[in-house]
């Protein structure tokens, strides 16, 4: 709780930059979807070019709540992308078999006709 307290003293007299960056941290949506990647990066961005003393007054709840869900969201569409890749080998394993089991049968068919 004085932590908080400090924090907001410091950033009441912090730089315009930093009062305005936690302005946008604060009106964050917490939930990612793929309409708010511009934001994050922009975002992002900003926070890489503050000091270590800037960044750490930073209330970091909604950032760090939008990061959390955009890490679930490129997860879904990885773990989706394995499904995918997946099946299709399976595909294409079918396939190759058949193909062997094709060039086989008609190998020994003209073999031994």
């Amino acid at each position: 709780m004085v932590i908080v307290k400090l924090n907001k003293l410091k950033l009441a007299s912090a730089s315009k930059n930093v009062r305005e960056l936690q302005e946008k941290i604060n009106n964050l949506p917490t939930t990612f979807d793929i309409s708010k990647i511009t934001l994050l990066r922009s975002i992002n961005e900003e926070l890489s070019n503050l000091t270590f003393e800037n960044r750490s007054i930073l209330d970091l709840t909604n950032y760090n709540a939008l990061v959390a869900s955009y890490e679930e969201y490129v997860n879904a569409i990885n773990d989706e992308a394995v499904k995918v890749v997946n099946s299709w080998n399976i595909i294409g394993i079918v396939t190759t078999s058949l193909a062997t089991m094709a060039f086989a049968y008609f190998g020994i068919r003209r073999k031994y006709m």
